[in-house]
């Protein structure tokens, strides 16, 4: 389904800011392709094909954050 780009999405967004606490620090990065969206680029079904249940894995807590704590996520 195509849909029109807003000014929401335009620039950076940072979905995970590194803890103030962090002793080492890495930046990931993560570019979708050109007529894509941060919406459905990074998703992945943890439902059933019945009953989706979409999750940002970027941005969810268990998922890239568990081998990532300590990095900054754009």
């Amino acid at each position: 389904m195509v849909r029109l780009v807003t000014d929401d999405d335009i620039g950076l967004k940072v979905l995970h800011e590194v803890p103030a606490e962090a002793a080492q620090v890495i930046n990931i990065v993560a570019i979708h392709g050109i007529g894509a969206y941060l919406d459905e680029s990074w998703c992945k079904n943890i439902g059933m094909v019945e009953s989706a249940q979409w999750v940002n894995w970027l941005d969810n807590e268990d998922m890239l954050l568990v081998v990532a704590p300590h990095a900054r996520i754009m």
